[in-house]
């Protein structure tokens, strides 16, 4: 399904793309792309019109319109549930930590500048929870070795991943960290 809608919208955006095209751009191979149009065809959600002998036009149907927007719709919903799911995760485990008087405990946030960040940040925020983001490994080594963050005000310091790459060199080298996707 997932090879079917991105032929799809490669036909949607280039009615004479070749077959050949299409698997160069979407790293499919030729003989699936084959298939799958064949497939698409056989499904009414592409016609395709001869213009000569070598060369053939592809014509994205209402139906394969159609699907691909419940599909697009679908992902989008799947997607939202996922991230709200999280979010309350965060919410919870942070409101946890209010209530549990860790304001004292500092919090690195050790992965990627990306939307998850941007979700945990906010929770952070919102629930004034102390934090640092740090998003390469000899940053936060010399962090943690600076031991500044043991000032008066914090008596403890978390460090939150959530990148499968930032776990990894967290366990590889023997750093004890919480996986904020497992909590």
């Amino acid at each position: 399904m997932k090879n079917e809608l991105e032929i799809l919208k490669w036909l949607e955006k280039n009615k004479n793309i070749t077959q050949r095209d299409i698997s160069n751009r979407t790293g499919i191979s030729l003989g699936n792309v084959n298939i799958t149009i064949n497939k698409l065809i056989n499904k009414g959600m592409i016609n395709v019109e001869r213009r000569n002998s070598r060369t053939i036009k592809y014509i994205v149907t209402q139906r394969g319109i159609k699907k691909k927007t419940e599909e697009l719709y679908k992902n989008i919903i799947s997607s939202y549930k996922i991230i709200e799911k999280f979010n309350c995760k965060m919410e919870i485990f942070f409101r946890m930590a209010n209530e549990d008087n860790l304001k004292k405990k500092f919090y690195i946030l050790f992965g990627l500048r990306d939307e998850l960040l941007g979700i945990i940040e906010k929770n952070m925020i919102l629930n004034r929870i102390n934090y640092r983001c740090i998003d390469e490994f000899e940053k936060l080594n010399c962090f943690i070795n600076e031991k500044d963050y043991k000032c008066k005000e914090f008596n403890d310091l978390s460090i939150l991943a959530w990148h499968p790459d930032c776990t990894e060199t967290l366990f590889r080298n023997d750093i004890k960290y919480n996986n904020i996707l497992e909590i």
